[in-house]
């Protein structure tokens, strides 16, 4: 909707499958290999009315079918988590990347503590379990923002007792904003 985060390299617009062939994609992989957990990699689920079309979509012999799937924490309402749920999402990868409101603006991440909260309220609320990641090293990023970062890892962990994290550094992909900013850095130019 706005801008893309500083560490996104995808420069396209953004594509969403016909329900109907992905569950035709999903009936013969079942068949073939008898696969039952699908990891959906895309940027995002819950874009626009997908997800609730897509469990209109799914066959009734396929509803045993699960599934991983990433979301914003700004698209994450109660409404989206119960369709996430009654898809069988056993796996939600929340983009968190860190628990500061001045490192998501500066990062340009499109959301913010609140609705990190609301997203958490709403995985919690449906009982999905979820997969959150924490970026250090990002734009902005401090010792007061670490703390912050460190408090809302604390704070899931006790909510959500099996729950996987992940703390990473931030891939500079060619393309994206981060990778640019420290091309164009005299001392990193000088150095490298």
């Amino acid at each position: 909707q706005k801008e893309r985060c500083s560490f996104c390299s995808i420069e396209h617009k953004l594509k969403v499958m016909n329900p109907k062939h992905g569950w035709e994609q999903i009936r013969r992989l079942n068949e073939i290999y008898g696969t039952t957990y699908f990891w959906e990699t895309g940027d995002s689920f819950v874009v626009g009315k997908f997800p609730e079309r897509f469990l209109s979509a799914r066959p009734k012999e396929l509803s045993h079918v699960q599934f991983r799937v990433y979301v914003r924490p700004d698209q994450l309402n109660e409404e989206n988590a119960r369709i996430l749920r009654d898809l069988n999402v056993r796996n939600l990868y929340i983009g968190i990347e860190s628990g500061d409101n001045k490192v998501l603006q500066e990062v340009k991440k499109g959301c913010d503590r609140k609705d990190i909260e609301r997203a958490l309220d709403s995985a919690e609320k449906c009982g999905l379990p979820i997969h959150v990641p924490f970026m250090l090293g990002l734009p902005g990023t401090t010792h007061q923002t670490l703390s912050s970062d460190l408090e809302l890892a604390r704070e899931i962990s006790s909510r959500f007792p099996g729950m996987m994290m992940i703390v990473s550094l931030p891939v500079l992909f060619p393309g994206t904003e981060l990778f640019n900013n420290l091309r164009n850095h005299p001392q990193a130019r000088a150095e490298y």
